[in-house]
């Protein structure tokens, strides 16, 4: 399933790129995160509080979720599809969540400051997520929680992927 393999090539790009992983556990000193291991763990969409108590072991953690997506407009058509096409681009969006622990605020407020420019990075580095029915992956916005749920960290980010999905 096409979608379902954006959501895995996506996991994959968040927990093994080798310059991604290492910036997120080089020390802040260094200009990195500064992250305690790097988040190998992709969760789907659960609450902060239920990751505070039951998932706290897995942190720092991604958590992945789709949200809305929609049809792409194609030549010819407002809607993305024309009677008899065989195939649709499609635009998939995906909040990314990255959950970690970090006592000291002054680090937090720096990694909270980072990780955004990392993500934009690592989709600048894998525009297609390494698929060839992707035409295109980025992040188009992060919203970070503030230290609301201080030692908790939680910065969110949303990639929109097009795919390209055939009628077979």
């Amino acid at each position: 399933m096409i979608v379902e393999d954006l959501h895995n090539a996506i996991a994959a790009l968040l927990t093994t790129d080798a310059t991604f992983t290492a910036a997120l556990v080089a020390s802040v000193a260094s200009g990195g995160v500064g992250l305690a291991s790097v988040p190998a763990k992709v969760l789907s969409n659960r609450p902060l509080a239920e990751i505070q108590q039951m998932h706290a072991d897995l942190l720092p953690c991604w958590i992945m979720e789709p949200i809305n997506a929609a049809a792409i407009a194609s030549e010819g058509s407002d809607y993305g599809v024309t009677i008899g096409a065989g195939a649709q681009e499609f635009r998939h969006r995906i909040v990314v969540s990255l959950v970690w622990r970090e006592q000291d605020r002054d680090t937090a407020f720096r990694q909270r400051l980072r990780i955004p420019e990392l993500l934009v990075q690592l989709f600048l580095r894998n525009p297609t997520a390494g698929l060839d029915y992707c035409t295109g992956c980025l992040i188009t916005g992060s919203e970070p929680d503030q230290g609301g749920q201080h030692p908790f960290q939680l910065l969110s980010a949303e990639i929109t992927g097009d795919v390209v999905i055939n009628r077979s």
